[in-house]
This record gives structure tokens, C-alpha cells and sequence, in this order.
């Protein structure tokens, strides 16, 4: 019953451990950070409810660790979490009621596991601004994503998830599975299209791979030629049993730092421009395997570049502009074992 927050850790602070610890009542957050960084939080077997805004609010740099404990309704949500420390929520807690674990702007700088359990029990991560992931020049830094996980994006063209910036270097690992795949999507309550904007690999991605993931009503209109839901600049970037769908512009852009792009059961739809379009460069290789390509605004494919392709055991429906647009030199690459359910032209 505080008037305000139940804790505030102020700057100052070296340590702080709790186990057992029950806030409730409170009229603000449960536990609040004000300022500092570098500090130690650690909770275990503790209880967050019915506090009039966030269970635990974390906006500063801190060590975090919460294990074994258990969040029932708090107005706005479970958590708000600096990006950096979003790891240190460990698998082993309990969420009565859905809601969201808010996931502020910034950068996560060290290693970081996102547990997905948190879908059982309604909850989901909250992307409101653009987030960047990323190490050194030398050492990488890795976001991996667990089975289950949602990841849901505020409505807005800052709404962005980037691997790699300024020359540091990072990865991602996005792992569901049949039952529980990985989803990027929409906050609103009602989606549509282009709500948020994208995944940005950039060329200081080394490695990015996604399994078993829908990702949707991404890719806002910027008004860019290279607009898209996924955009990639990467090294190397694996799909595998990944569905790209109501895009507001590409699916997936190409941009030319890439180096290899290999695709098996790769499902583009809805996309109101092209499924996949290269934009610039050559000499990079994009293979892709069993994977289906309809109703898209423009081309399933729109490779304008002189690169290495492969394309084999895939189904093209009807995509409004025609099934693919070909660099001469890449009209090869089309293996005779693809399929296509409707009239329509390969256009070099």
C-alpha cells in the first residue's frame, strides 16, 4: 500500500537481494531503478501484484537476475526492461495474467537467451522503439530467441529490430518449433499492414537464422524502393520453415554486402510489393528450396542482379505482376523441378 513505488534503487547502490519479497498495493511500480548502472539485482521466489504500473521497472544498465518467482496483474504489464538485461529473466518464473514484458529502445551488448515459455501464459515481448544488437568489431554479440517466444512491435516506422551497427558485429538465433514457433508481429489490437517497420541485418551481421518463424505486418512504407519486412545486408542469413506475410511493402530486400542467402521452406504472401527483391550489388548466392511464393502486389522474385541462384522444388501461385523478374544470367538458376499453379510469365 506505498502511494508510490514499493522500491527505488537509486544510482549508488552496489548490491541488492531479495528472496521471498512481496510487493503489492503499490501505486506506481513495484520495484523502480533510478539512474546508475552496473549494479546487481538479484530476486528469487518472490511475488509482484496489483500494482498500479509495472511489477519491476529496469531502465537502467544494471546485472539482473530473477528466477523462481511469480507476476499476477499489474496494470501495465509484468515488466519494463532495459534491452541488455532482458536475459536475466529466467525461464523458471510464473505469470498469472497476460500481458507484456516491455523491452525499451536501446542496445543489447552481451550474450542474451529470450526464453518463448512466456506465451504460455499470454505474455509477450514489447518492442515500443528500434533495438540494436551488437558487440565488437572483433567479438560479435548474439541474440538467441526461444520456442514460443512473441515478439510484438508498437505500431510506428522506429518500431525496428537491427544485427550489427557501426562496424560491431552481431548475430541472431531465432529457434521455435512445429508447436511452438516464433512470431514477430503487430501490438496493435487490430493489425494491418506496415505497423512496424523491420529486421535490420545489416553488413555487421555475421550470421542470422531463423526456424520456424511467421513474421508479419511488418515492412511500413518509407517510400524507400528497398522497403521490406526483412531487410539484409548480412553475411549469412538461413531460413528454414519461415513464413514472411502482410507486408506493407517487400518481404525480403537484398541489399549488396550480403554474401549468402539459403532458404528451405520459405513461405512469401501477401506482400504488397515483390516476395523477394535484390536491390544492387552481385556476386553474392541466394538458394532457395521448397518454399511457395503467391499473392504478392508485384513478383514472386524480383532478381535484377547479375548473382548466383538456385531455385528448386518450390510452387509459384498467382502473383499480380508475374512469377519472377530475372537477370538474364540468373534465369539458369530456375530448376525444372518448380511448379506453378497458374499462366503466367518468367520474365528476364
Amino acid at each position: 500500500h506505498s502511494a508510490a513505488h514499493g522500491i527505488t534503487v537509486r544510482s549508488k547502490t552496489n548490491h541488492l537481494s531479495a528472496d521471498n519479497l512481496i510487493i503489492k498495493n503499490c501505486a506506481k511500480n513495484g520495484l523502480y531503478t533510478y539512474g546508475g548502472s552496473g549494479y546487481s539485482i538479484h530476486i528469487n521466489n518472490s511475488n509482484f501484484s496489483s500494482n498500479g504500473d509495472r511489477g519491476l521497472m529496469i531502465r537502467d544498465h544494471v546485472v539482473l537476475q530473477i528466477k523462481n518467482s511469480q507476476f499476477e496483474s499489474n496494470t501495465n504489464g509484468s515488466m519494463s526492461l532495459h534491452p541488455d538485461i532482458v536475459g536475466g529473466v529466467y525461464s523458471s518464473n510464473i505469470f498469472n495474467t497476460p500481458g507484456n514484458i516491455e523491452v525499451m529502445s536501446g542496445n543489447i551488448t552481451k550474450y542474451a537467451f529470450w526464453p518463448g515459455f512466456f506465451s504460455n501464459y499470454g505474455v509477450w515481448y514489447y518492442f515500443t522503439n528500434s533495438l540494436s544488437v551488437f558487440g565488437t568489431s572483433e567479438f560479435p554479440t548474439t541474440l538467441t530467441i526461444g520456442e514460443g517466444a512473441e515478439l510484438r512491435f508498437k505500431k510506428g516506422s522506429n518500431s525496428t529490430l537491427s544485427i550489427g551497427s557501426g562496424g560491431n558485429k552481431g548475430n541472431l538465433f531465432v529457434q521455435g518449433t512445429e508447436e511452438k514457433p516464433i512470431t514477430f508481429t503487430s501490438a496493435e489490437e487490430n493489425p494491418n499492414p506496415g505497423d512496424w517497420r523491420y529486421l535490420h541485418f545489416t553488413s555487421d551481421a555475421t550470421k542470422c537464422i531463423l526456424v520456424i518463424v511467421v513474421l508479419k505486418y511488418g515492412g511500413a512504407n518509407q517510400g524507400y524502393a528497398d522497403d521490406a519486412a526483412i531487410k539484409t545486408e548480412a553475411d549469412t542469413l538461413i531460413f528454414l520453415n519461415t513464413t514472411i506475410t502482410e507486408s506493407a511493402s517487400q518481404g525480403i530486400t537484398v541489399r549488396p554486402n550480403t554474401n549468402h542467402i539459403s532458404a528451405d521452406n520459405l513461405i512469401l504472401k501477401n506482400c504488397a510489393k515483390n516476395g523477394l527483391l535484390t536491390y544492387g550489388g552481385s556476386g553474392y548466392s541466394i538458394h532457395i528450396d521448397n518454399s511457395n511464393l503467391n499473392s504478392n502486389g508485384q513478383f514472386g522474385l524480383n532478381i535484377g542482379n547479375d548473382i548466383e541462384f538456385q531455385m528448386k522444388h518450390s510452387l509459384f501461385g498467382f502473383n499480380s505482376s508475374g512469377e519472377l523478374n530475372l537477370h538474364p544470367n540468373t534465369v539458369g538458376g530456375v530448376d525444372s523441378t518448380n511448379s506453378f499453379n497458374n499462366p503466367g510469365r518468367i520474365e528476364a
